[in-house]
């Protein structure tokens, strides 16, 4: 199930309406909008850049709203999705717009519109909200079989990483996410003694031998003062040669990793 953030009963005034009266004097509108994130790294890193300001949804809803003049709810209900995927870059929206006093009837009214992102050749993607998910988010480019989630979730969860997604079973599958930075991890059970390739290998083969692990991050320096004293620092903060500063971790399997700011 994806992550989802969530407007509610936002109030805004606007002069939208088919009588002149209406696009004279300003009314109260109520605004609903969903869309997707994801709160898994927002709560990870417990910082606001990784998260999706609802600020910015509020501020495109009283633009939108308190702009020009209207005739239909169904045109500013267009008007303001339209604006949250293309300014927010979501790959879906639900907006709902309700006119609190509607003049000529008891009651109120509302229009609630879904959309979707085009793709390049202008056709709009599935109307699953996951599978949209599925299809812009960053894939993990690397998988390392592991015999116990539970080590994982600990150690990688102390270096800011939070659970994406995860199976249960002997041939479970979890995906820990920093930021644009996933990391796969497969059960390391009996699967991989029955794979066609990893099964050629003896089960007490060391992991990670010859594998370099690279995870970027913003603050190297604050990270390895809170880290330095509980991990097994394998390697020291120091600037390298091509210019960037990075420490190095043996996790709780044997990876080898280099936890580094960008380079120059």
């Amino acid at each position: 199930m994806e992550d989802l953030l969530s407007l509610r009963d936002l109030r805004v005034h606007g002069r939208h309406g088919v009588t002149t009266e209406e696009q004279t004097v300003a009314q109260e509108f109520a605004v609903d909008v969903e869309c997707p994130t994801d709160a898994a790294t927002a709560a990870a890193s417990d910082d606001l850049a990784d998260a999706l300001d609802y600020r910015r949804l509020r501020d495109i809803a009283e633009a939108v709203i308190g702009g020009p003049p209207r005739r239909l709810v169904e045109t500013i209900a267009e008007e303001l999705a339209e604006r949250v995927l293309r300014e927010l870059h979501r790959p879906w929206v639900r907006v709902r717009v309700t006119k609190l006093q509607p003049g000529t009837i008891p009651g109120r009214a509302s229009v609630e519109v879904t959309r979707h992102q085009t793709n390049a050749e202008g056709s709009r993607p599935r109307s699953d909200p996951e599978d949209a998910r599925r299809r812009t988010a960053v894939r993990p480019p690397i998988e390392l079989h592991v015999p116990d989630f539970g080590l994982v979730k600990d150690f990688y969860g102390r270096l800011g990483f939070g659970v994406e997604r995860e199976e249960a079973g002997d041939d479970g599958y979890l995906i820990m996410r920093r930021g644009q930075t996933a990391i796969a991890f497969w059960s390391g059970s009996a699967a991989v003694a029955r794979h066609s390739f990893f099964g050629r290998f003896p089960a007490a083969t060391p992991r990670g031998v010859g594998v370099e692990i690279i995870v970027e991050v913003e603050d190297v320096e604050a990270l390895y003062e809170k880290v330095r004293g509980s991990m097994p620092v394998v390697a020291p903060l120091r600037r390298r040669p091509w210019g960037a500063r990075d420490f190095r971790l043996e996790d709780p399997f044997g990876y080898y990793l280099r936890i580094t700011e960008r380079a120059p």
